[in-house]
């Protein structure tokens, strides 16, 4: 395949040509040279690429889990998925173009405080990841992946039992105003170990600044549309929103959850447990 270039005039006013396709190299050297521009010249010229030239640079670069964690994103639609965020340390990153209000259905959204006794859970995703999937089918198989709005045909997904009450009585202690030193004991107490609950303690920090939560149409605007009153404090639960994506329909409607911390700190801190795995089409 011949390269296609790329013209692109950031706001410095120098043009700067990407020679991008399906060629490994030349799709590496058109993401070094990208990384070189100013955030205002990024934007611009990642706006002027097509889907294929924007699936070649992602999946030839260090962020390609764009790309290679989905499937359903290829050359021909890649356009309309991925799109530039702003990280932490407020770097201009590639990202998903996720369905707003953390991908609920906005009157659905509830707050795990309702919740209680034991609930079936599952996550397609690794560990860091603070969302996942609640409840079963009536035959007793979990959500698949259109059904969870996620643009990939299959996956093998991790599963647990979720002890919704001992979750709550963390987070009564994690988000109370005290010392650090003063929670970590309460969390010990409650049979959590000291190591897990240094980690609860920096998942909620982290949570509190994830884009879903105080990002623009974050969760709280999708309650505030639908008019309802959640307490936010002890996380989130609803139903999936349908998300159509160029030629991809997925049809969402599959029990989801945010909670304030993530699945592996839930796993180490016995909160989910049980585990096994399940391949779902």
């Amino acid at each position: 395949m011949v390269a296609s270039g790329v013209t692109a005039k950031g706001l410095n006013g120098i043009d700067t040509k990407f020679n991008v396709s399906g060629n490994k190299w030349y799709a590496e050297s058109a993401y070094n040279e990208y990384k070189k521009l100013s955030d205002d010249s990024k934007v611009l010229t990642f706006n002027s690429l097509n889907s294929e030239e924007i699936y070649n640079i992602v999946k030839n670069s260090p962020e390609s889990w764009a790309v290679e964690g989905y499937d359903l994103i290829t050359s021909h639609n890649a356009k309309y998925f991925i799109k530039l965020t702003t990280n932490s340390i407020g770097e201009k990153t590639f990202n998903l173009d996720w369905p707003y209000y953390g991908g609920y259905e906005p009157d659905t959204i509830a707050s795990i405080g309702e919740l209680s006794g034991k609930i079936p859970v599952s996550r397609d995703g690794g560990d860091g990841g603070f969302t996942m999937g609640y409840g079963k089918n009536a035959d007793g198989t979990y959500a698949n992946n259109s059904e969870r709005s996620i643009p990939k045909s299959s996956a093998k997904v991790n599963t647990g039992t979720f002890d919704v009450d001992l979750y709550k009585d963390t987070v009564d202690i994690v988000t109370v105003e005290d010392s650090m030193t003063c929670k970590i004991q309460k969390l010990i107490e409650l049979g959590i170990d000291e190591d897990v609950a240094e980690d609860l303690l920096k998942d909620y920090l982290n949570w509190k600044e994830r884009p879903e939560i105080i990002g623009e149409n974050n969760i709280s605007d999708g309650v505030e549309i639908a008019g309802n009153n959640v307490i936010s404090k002890y996380g989130y639960y609803g139903k999936a929103a349908a998300w159509d994506v160029g030629d991809v329909h997925m049809k969402g409607g599959a029990g989801q959850m945010n909670t304030i911390y993530s699945w592996g700190t839930l796993k180490e801190a016995g909160i989910i447990f049980d585990m096994d795995t399940v391949v779902i089409k």
